[in-house]
C-alpha cells in the first residue's frame, strides 16, 4: 500500500470515528423534567404560583405556564398562561377566578418533544368577584340579588355533583304532572325543544336532594319557603309569573304575557323531563317533600302572569335554580 492510500485510509477511519462518536453522544428528546411547585399567594379573583425546571429534555422549550380548571388534571385548553420560552424557573398568576369553591391548578412545560404536565394541587378562591358562580363543570352563572336573597340567573346545568360524581341528566318519566291549584294543563306545541341546554337540565327530585348537591359550591336548590318569599317580595303570586319571565318570544311561547323580568331573574320555559313543554312553562322543583311520592314544585307560563305552586312525582326531571346558602 503507498502511502497515499494509507493516509486517505487513515483519514476516513478518523472521520468515521467522529461521525460515530457524536452519534454515540446524542441524548434521545424527551419530555422536560418539572421539579417543585407551589402557590405562594392567593387572591379574591387570582393565585400567583412559582415553578421549578429541572432540565428541557434534550429540546428547546417553547412555553410553559400553568394551567387550571374546577376538574382535576387541567390541561393548556382550559385556563392557562404562557410564561414564553426558557429553561428559567418562572412564576405566574392565574386571574379571573370566579367564586369560592374548589379549583385544580398544575405547572405545564411544552418543548420541541411534546407537553409534560406537573402534579396537579387543590385550592380554594377567596371572595371571588362576588357576581357569577362556577360548578364543578366549569359552567359559570350569573347571580341576582332579589331582596334578602341572592339567586343565579339561570337553571342548573350541572351533569356532576360537586364531589365529581356523575348526575344522570335528561330523566324521563311517565309521571304527571300535578297542580295543587287544579290548574289544566292543555295540549300545545313545543318550542324549541332540541334547545334543551339553553334552559339547563332537569333533574328528579331525588337528585335535587343529594347532599353532593347539583348547585355549585356554597349554594342550594330553593326550598317552598324561599321560593314563596321570593314570590311575595315582587307582589304577590297573581302577578309574581309576569315579573320573572324573560321578556320576548324568543324562547317563550307567543304572547309571553306580562313578562318584564323586572328583578332580572330571567324564568326560561324550559318545560319537564327536558322536553315537555318547551316554550310554554317553567317548571322548579322546590327541596320540600309534600309525602312519600309527591314534592312540591313551582311553575310559571307564556299566557298567565302568576306563579303557580304544584306538587309533582319524585320521578318527574323538573329544573333546579339554586339560592345561595
Amino acid at each position: 500500500m503507498n502511502k497515499f492510500n494509507l493516509f486517505a485510509l487513515v483519514i476516513i477511519v478518523f472521520i468515521l470515528f467522529i461521525l460515530f462518536s457524536c452519534k454515540k453522544e446524542e441524548q434521545p428528546k424527551t419530555v422536560a423534567s418539572i421539579g417543585s411547585f407551589e402557590i405562594i399567594e392567593i387572591s379574591d379573583t387570582s393565585i400567583v404560583c412559582r415553578t421549578e425546571v429541572i432540565n428541557d429534555g434534550n429540546a428547546e422549550i417553547i412555553s410553559k405556564g400553568i394551567c387550571w380548571s374546577t376538574q382535576k388534571n387541567p390541561r393548556i385548553s382550559n385556563g392557562s398562561t404562557n410564561e414564553g420560552a426558557g429553561i428559567e424557573n418562572y412564576e405566574s398568576i392565574a386571574l379571573g377566578l370566579i367564586q369560592t369553591g374548589k379549583y385544580y391548578v398544575r405547572p405545564y412545560v411544552t418543548n420541541t418533544f411534546a407537553t409534560a404536565y406537573g402534579e396537579s394541587i387543590e385550592f380554594q378562591a377567596k371572595a371571588g368577584d362576588g357576581k357569577k358562580v362556577i360548578d364543578y363543570d366549569g359552567n359559570i352563572y350569573n347571580t341576582v340579588v332579589i331582596g334578602d336573597q341572592t339567586w343565579l340567573t339561570e337553571n342548573s346545568y350541572a351533569e356532576h355533583f360537586q364531589n365529581g360524581v356523575d348526575v344522570y341528566t335528561k330523566k324521563q318519566s311517565f309521571a304527571n304532572m300535578k297542580s295543587i291549584m287544579a290548574n289544566g294543563i292543555e295540549e300545545i306545541g313545543f318550542k324549541g325543544a332540541n334547545e334543551e341546554n339553553y334552559y339547563g337540565y332537569t333533574y328528579t327530585w331525588e337528585k335535587v336532594m343529594d347532599a353532593r348537591n347539583v348547585c355549585p359550591t356554597g349554594w342550594h336548590s330553593a326550598t317552598d319557603t324561599e321560593w314563596r318569599q321570593l314570590m311575595y317580595f315582587i307582589g304577590g303570586l297573581n302577578v309574581a309569573g309576569g315579573k320573572l319571565k324573560e321578556v320576548g318570544v324568543e324562547h317563550w311561547h307567543n304572547p309571553n304575557i306580562g313578562a318584564t323580568d323586572q328583578y332580572g331573574f330571567t324564568a326560561l320555559p324550559s318545560g319537564y323531563n327536558n322536553s315537555v313543554y318547551v316554550g310554554v312553562y317553567a317548571f322548579w322543583w322546590a327541596a320540600t317533600e309534600l309525602d312519600s311520592v309527591n314534592a312540591v314544585g313551582w311553575y310559571i307560563k307564556y299566557d298567565e302572569i302568576e306563579a303557580v305552586p304544584i306538587y309533582a312525582d319524585k320521578g318527574v326531571g323538573l329544573s333546579v335554580r339554586c339560592i345561595k346558602n
